[in-house]
């Protein structure tokens, strides 16, 4: 499917260099992965990188440089994830969730009760959280229909989002006179 949308020379540049190259670009992804395996894995991201890009590759000579400069970050990326992933795994198991804690409070929200405080909300802000909350409106088309810039519409989704976790929390809802 990729391939099909490519033009001939594109295609045929990139088959050239992944011939011509593949040894170097394979060295190049071992040498940073320690493995076989990531190191294939590198290599064939980085060549569907210059599938996708197609159109804007560079010359020959700067391709080879373009695609180990695409190993490169796409294992510094790899190992970013994976420093991330252990992470979190240490941290869950030094403090693991208990099974017994209750539910967040906001599991029971419906969105029955979300729409039941929109009218406390003042125009501007309900007008817009309605839209895109219960229309499914992009920002760009909730603009368009209430004539604002799209930053104010995240504006005001944000400020309405406020209000209404402000109201509908379980000590806003026991007090209501607050």
């Amino acid at each position: 499917m990729l391939c099909a949308a490519l033009d001939a020379t594109t295609h045929d540049q990139i088959a050239r260099v992944s011939r011509d190259h593949r040894a170097y670009l394979r060295g190049f992804a071992r040498h940073l992965c320690r493995g076989d395996a990531d190191a294939d894995d590198l290599v064939q991201d980085a060549l569907v990188a210059a599938l996708r890009r197609g159109h804007a590759l560079p010359s020959d000579g700067d391709l080879r440089a373009w695609l180990t400069a695409v190993i490169r970050h796409r294992h510094v990326d790899r190992c970013r994830r994976q420093a991330t992933r252990r992470k979190a795994q240490r941290a869950l198991a030094t403090h693991p969730i208990a099974p017994t804690d209750p539910a967040p409070w906001w599991t029971d929200l419906d969105a029955d009760a979300v729409r039941a405080q929109l009218h406390t909300l003042p125009p501007e802000l309900a007008r817009p959280f309605d839209l895109f909350a219960f229309e499914r409106a992009s920002y760009k088309d909730i603009a368009r229909r209430l004539g604002i810039p799209t930053a104010t519409v995240g504006t005001r989704i944000l400020r309405a989002r406020a209000r209404l976790r402000a109201i509908l929390t379980p000590a806003a809802i026991a007090s209501p006179g607050r």
